[in-house]
């Protein structure tokens, strides 16, 4: 199973047809292809040592502001980034020409030597991958690897970076520094949901500190393991949704006129979240299914599929460190609050009742800072798609683990006490870094 995915290329249309086989860009499955759209804007060898708008004892105090598109007379609606200065509230500059829709911005670690620290990357919705160089806040280099794209992610030490794509569907592994092409990893594989092999496309990527990135297939309902410490990158495991748990769990849920049995990665995965510091424990969302299935990457198993509120949706997800996590639901109003320890449901949370429940949730919550705790026992959660949108409300954990509804914000702001973590601004921007 796990050569097939690896090796397998794609054939022509499979019967019966599916709209998952209707791919587009399947040139960008090529390696060589991929390496011609390399553009080089300003080589890394002329780049100033230092900051040039900022104190370098600064950099972690520096923001990237991710605007999905932006509008300006006579100008083509595509993404920028927007660099913020945290510790004394500025903008510094705005790039332009970021890619179409961007979607996020990845940085590198504290322990990284200085030269590594200095670049970030960023991938647009038209899959656009960019080395952005904060101390001169410029793009230095663009690479395109697909056709429709949401997600890049370093390795542990800032060697390699790994991109998905929803088209063609596959996952592009470059080095970090130069941006040449590795190894592309075409998705295709068969669904309890839909039995046919067919070209997946990908959802979250996360890299844990185990070696491993984890890749989500939706589509094909699977979980790739790949090992970035080998230099073939091979993929080690899959976890599918024909898999069982160690709890022997089964969910019943209906999808379309069919009930389904989950037992393993539930429908259409899309994040992939942390459950400790070192990811070896890993929730995959199902949103399709309504669960998230909680991952053992030590022993390779699944250990459990969670039932949550309709289509969840964590986005960075609520965690309190060996005590809960917690996620949000797009199409209602409530909070799934999973054991740590039982790594089962402790609760589930409807939102308030001035934010009728059955009228849809949100995208996001609170997420943790770098050392996984939350500030203050503060925690909000947004409810873009409830009746009354863009409102976000804050919940206490207190020492016990009783979960206190603190305060309501009818405005649609969302406060914090000082820079602390990324956080999400729904619908409008995200802003990204790195202040503890």
């Amino acid at each position: 199973m796990v050569q097939q995915v690896a090796q397998q290329q794609p054939a022509g249309p499979v019967a019966p047809q599916h709209p998952a086989l209707q791919k587009r860009g399947l040139a960008y499955l090529n390696p060589d292809y991929i390496q011609s759209t390399l553009r080089v804007l300003v080589p890394e060898d002329q780049l100033p040592p230092k900051p040039t708008a900022f104190n370098i004892n600064d950099l972690d105090w520096i923001a990237i502001m991710i605007e999905s598109r932006y509008h300006e007379p006579g100008v083509e609606m595509v993404g920028a980034y927007t660099f913020l200065d945290m510790k004394n509230f500025k903008v510094l500059k705005r790039v332009k020409n970021a890619g179409d829709r961007v979607h996020v911005v990845r940085f590198g670690r504290e322990e990284w030597p200085e030269h590594k620290r200095r670049f970030a990357i960023g991938m647009s919705r038209d899959c656009w991958l960019s080395k952005i160089d904060l101390y001169t806040m410029q793009i230095v280099r663009q690479i395109k690897i697909g056709v429709d794209c949401r997600s890049a992610a370093y390795d542990k030490d800032g060697k390699y970076i790994i991109a998905g794509s929803k088209d063609p569907g596959h996952a592009v592994i470059l080095d970090a520094d130069t941006f040449k092409v590795l190894k592309v990893i075409p998705f295709l594989g068969p669904s309890k949901f839909f039995p046919t092999p067919m070209m997946g496309r990908q959802g979250a990527i996360l890299a844990t500190d185990l070696g491993y990135w984890l890749v989500n297939v939706k589509d094909a309902e699977m979980v790739l393991v790949i090992d970035y410490r080998s230099p073939d990158f091979p993929i080690v495991h899959v976890f599918t949704s024909y898999d069982t748990n160690s709890k022997g769990r089964s969910v019943k849920v209906q999808i379309g006129d069919k009930t389904y049995d989950v037992t393993g990665i539930g429908k259409s995965p899309h994040e992939l979240n942390k459950l400790d510091k070192e990811g070896r424990y890993v929730a995959v969302t199902g949103q399709e299914s309504d669960t998230i299935t909680i991952l053992d990457l030590k022993n390779m198993e699944i250990v459990n599929v969670v039932p949550c509120g309709k289509k969840p949706h964590p986005g960075p997800g609520t965690l309190v460190p060996n005590k809960y996590f917690l996620t949000n639901a797009i199409g209602e109003g409530v909070i799934t609050v999973i054991n740590l320890q039982t790594m089962d449901v402790e609760k589930y949370i409807k939102f308030p009742s001035e934010f009728p429940a059955d009228t849809g949730g949100g995208l996001y919550s609170t997420p943790p800072l770098p050392d996984g705790t939350i500030p203050k026992g503060l925690a909000w959660f947004d409810t873009s798609f409830n009746i009354n949108k863009g409102v976000s409300y804050f919940r206490h954990f207190n020492q016990s683990g009783v979960f206190q509804q603190l305060r309501q914000d009818t405005r649609g702001t969302i406060y914090f006490h000082k820079p602390i973590a990324p956080f999400n601004i729904v619908y409008n921007f995200t802003i990204l870094y790195r202040k503890t």
